[in-house]
């Protein structure tokens, strides 16, 4: 009776050992799993503004052509001109305001978004709103906190000798907070300062910078 009773309880024992075991394994597993996997979900979704800044980026090539064309004979303001330019309809005929160093969310892209069918808009995967959203404007900060906020900049690129152009980019917004180790930033390595840091982000257009502005 003793001998029996001595076996349970040694059996016991080591259900409970290896249910340990079983737990700091799977402990274990987890701290090395969830971070990958997270680290995999963001990136994902960092892919997918990348995806969306290009096809904005269409849109806004649309949204130029019609505002050149809707300006009246008197006018000759270029593509380039109704990016950077705020323009009056004393002198065109028509108002725009320029949509370089804003970002999508901004009341100036009113046009770009009209132009984008409804059941086709592009959604910030961080916060499931519309790309033009005023939740994806920030006009106090410039990276903004707010992960994943498509910001158009622009600079002169110089190209074979004289000719020269004007690059137009979309860059993002990162990750920021305690968790990631860090202040407001671009996502990678892109910035709104210089040629080199802004050609990392998304391409929207090349116009030439020396062309005749005006008649």
């Amino acid at each position: 009776m003793v001998y029996q009773k001595t076996l349970v309880n040694n059996s016991r024992g080591l259900t409970i050992l290896e249910f340990l075991i079983v737990v700091v394994i799977f402990g274990v597993v987890l701290s090395v799993v969830l971070p990958r996997a997270l680290r995999a979900t963001q990136e994902a979704k960092f892919g997918q503004v990348r995806q969306y800044g290009s096809e904005i980026a269409s849109y806004i090539s649309q949204w130029v052509e019609i505002q050149v064309s809707a300006q009246n004979e008197n006018s000759s303001y270029t593509l380039r001109d109704f990016l950077i330019e705020d323009i009056t309809e004393a002198n065109a005929g028509i108002n725009s305001r320029a949509l370089v160093n804003k970002y999508t969310g901004d009341d100036d892209f009113n046009g770009v978004e009209m132009l984008v069918a409804p059941f086709k808009v592009q959604k910030n995967p961080f916060n499931g709103v519309s790309y033009f959203n005023e939740v994806n404007d920030d006009r106090a900060y410039v990276p903004s906190r707010k992960p994943g906020l498509l910001y158009l900049v622009s600079d002169i690129d110089p190209s074979q000798g004289a000719n020269y152009y004007r690059y137009f980019y979309f860059i993002y917004t990162g990750l920021t907070g305690k968790q990631y180790g860090k202040n407001a930033n671009w996502y990678g390595q892109m910035d709104d300062r210089g040629p080199d840091a802004m050609r990392r982000g998304i391409f929207v257009a090349r116009y030439a910078e020396n062309e005749v502005n005006r008649r």
